[in-house]
């Protein structure tokens, strides 16, 4: 009867160590796709500043355009 609760013992002792495991690595793959998440988000955060940029670039030149258009239309206009 002993050894029989050793060894029931046992296979449970072995039954949560086989779960400790399969609980690690599902732990690690939910942490590596996270890390993965966090790397995608900063380089499109990176992408959609550099867009920023561009755009208020883009934005700052057209507005001089209009001012020189302006400019030009009220000389035309004045000769």
């Amino acid at each position: 009867e002993h050894e029989q609760l050793r060894r029931r013992l046992n296979t449970q002792v072995d039954d949560l160590q086989e779960d400790c495991d399969r609980y690690r690595r599902k732990i690690a793959t939910v942490e590596e796709e996270f890390e993965q998440q966090i790397k995608k988000l900063k380089r499109e955060k990176v992408e959609l500043e550099e867009s920023e940029t561009r755009s208020a670039s883009r934005i700052s030149g057209l507005e001089e355009e209009v001012e020189r258009l302006k400019a030009e239309l009220t000389e035309a206009r004045e000769a």
